[in-house]
């Protein structure tokens, strides 16, 4: 992938997304031994990264493909993205999210005026596709599309930017759209930086998959981390992870909970519990690590409720 294509989709979505800010948050030093950069994408303008990705897609679109209007499948994040760039550029959207879909995330899509399906969750992405078939709609895929993966690219470009001196970069990983955009953008500018992977222990699909010709599903378990519980790794994504990827970690759900805890409590960042599994694998793996400084932690979304937290 050449940088000046990474750059271009930078350019391109550039008036639908917010360059969210990448903050030193001191006050958590004494706890972890360093200062972590965060990058805020819980204030991008939907609550989570994947806005960049979906708007990507959407304005390659012909004007035909964007009249029959959008699809997709959505844990909660992605869908809300779709259903934005539906809005913002006079389309219809129709979401499919999980049955264990939370309310805010649900709520929030129907106020952008998109339509939704709740479905077994392991079976929304193949539901989707089948309803795209039959009723003509482009279906954007949440992590398995190029398109989507460039555009998460930009978050990459504008960390590297943002604080030159990076070292590290921590990234959760769901089904991989973002921590493969993330290895283009950071290799393809500086090979040297470091980016770690982190997926619930409880969905371990990328470490089972890795070596692997053919990708299987796994069984997964519960887990507070729902933007990442997709039970297996896009093809393109698993490709990308391969050949870039520095480090893989399967994070355990009590160190989750201690950070998304940290994280509130004490650092008072209102994030999704997916958001903390950067500093959970800090919390769980903290020996295995040096120097840690100049380490950037993606704060991937903020949409949760009350209850969530309160519950958690």
């Amino acid at each position: 992938m050449e940088l000046e294509e990474l750059i271009k989709a930078k350019s391109r979505i550039e008036d639908y997304v917010i360059k969210t800010p990448l903050i030193p948050l001191e006050r958590l030093e004494n706890r972890l031994g360093f200062t972590p950069w965060l990058k805020l994408e819980n204030l991008q303008n939907i609550g989570a990264f994947k806005i960049r990705g979906a708007m990507n897609a959407a304005l390659q679109l012909s004007q035909e493909e964007l009249d029959k209007g959008f699809i997709t499948a959505s844990s909660g994040n992605h869908g809300r993205a779709v259903a934005y760039a539906a809005k913002v550029l006079n389309t219809k959207a129709l979401i499919l999210l999980p049955n264990t879909v939370s309310q805010i995330k649900h709520q929030a899509i129907k106020d952008l005026g998109a339509q939704t399906l709740l479905v077994e969750p392991q079976k929304r992405i193949e539901i989707a596709q089948q309803i795209s078939k039959e009723k003509g709609l482009h279906f954007i895929h949440p992590f398995n599309d190029m398109d989507v993966i460039i555009g998460q690219a930009s978050l990459g470009l504008e960390i590297l930017d943002q604080h030159p001196s990076t070292k590290r970069i921590f990234v959760p990983m769901g089904g991989g759209g973002l921590v493969s955009g993330i290895l283009l953008a950071v290799k393809a500018i500086n090979p040297d930086v470091e980016v770690i992977g982190l997926e619930p222990a409880a969905v371990p699909k990328f470490s089972s998959n890795l070596n692997k010709e053919t990708i299987e599903a796994v069984k997964e378990s519960p887990s507070i981390a729902d933007a990442l519980l997709s039970n297996k790794p896009g093809s393109l994504a698993l490709e990308i992870v391969r050949k870039n990827l520095d480090r893989l970690i399967s994070v355990e759900e009590t160190y989750i909970k201690d950070a998304f805890r940290l994280l509130l409590e004490e650092g008072k960042i209102l994030a999704e519990p997916s958001s903390a599994i950067g500093l959970a694998s800090i919390l769980q793996e903290g020996e295995s690590f040096y120097d840690l400084e100049d380490s950037v932690f993606i704060i991937s979304g903020g949409n949760i409720s009350l209850d969530s937290i309160l519950k958690i």
